[in-house]
């Protein structure tokens, strides 16, 4: 995973946030069926060497509807584009042919779900919880996040955070030949300026 920054604004009835992130996955695995990337068809029992990075754009328009002093229930409306690029290339255990491709693709995803939070002992700790659910045509997105916040100072804070994704298009739901899972899960720590 790369540095991240965000750009927010907490107001008391709504919040905007504009975030960007990095990160990249490489794998090695056998395959156990034919699969196609970008017109390169890589047979069963091929070893596929893969890198995939993923930039992800995030914007946020959080909508508190109910208020408390401490604590506001809302709901998140937005959107995230990741872009992936994908790099492979293999050698089939029988034949000894060597293939290599090359895929980037954009995938923008609406950000919709409740999000909740609280501060705490005079705004010193601020925390903010968010699910985000989308399901079209058999396939389904979840998106849940955590945030935590401490500022010894008016202007200077950590944060600790967590961000679960999963993503599954079972084949046959958006297009017949486009098979995904993806699970991805981080924690991370972070510096926050607050004017």
């Amino acid at each position: 995973t790369k540095l991240g920054a965000s750009l927010e604004y907490q107001g008391p009835r709504f919040g905007l946030q504009l975030s960007t992130d990095a990160q990249t996955y490489a794998g090695l695995n056998t395959v156990n069926k034919a699969i196609t990337i970008q017109g390169q068809t890589y047979q069963a029992n091929t070893q596929v060497s893969s890198t995939i990075k993923a930039t992800n754009t995030n914007f946020d328009w959080t909508i508190r509807f109910l208020t408390w002093p401490q604590f506001w229930v809302g709901v998140d409306l937005g959107a995230r584009i990741t872009t992936l690029k994908l790099d492979a290339s293999g050698v089939n255990a029988f034949s000894g042919v060597n293939a290599s491709a090359d895929y980037k693709a954009t995938l923008p995803i609406p950000q919709l779900g409740p999000s909740l939070g609280f501060t705490a002992f005079d705004d010193r700790l601020v925390g903010r919880g968010m699910l985000h659910m989308l399901a079209f045509k058999g396939a389904t997105y979840t998106h849940l996040g955590a945030d935590l916040r401490y500022f010894p100072l008016d202007w200077l804070g950590i944060r600790v955070f967590m961000d679960s994704e999963r993503f599954r298009v079972p084949k046959g739901s958006i297009k017949d030949d486009l098979d995904i899972t993806l699970d991805r899960t981080g924690t991370g720590l972070g510096v926050v300026f607050r004017f």
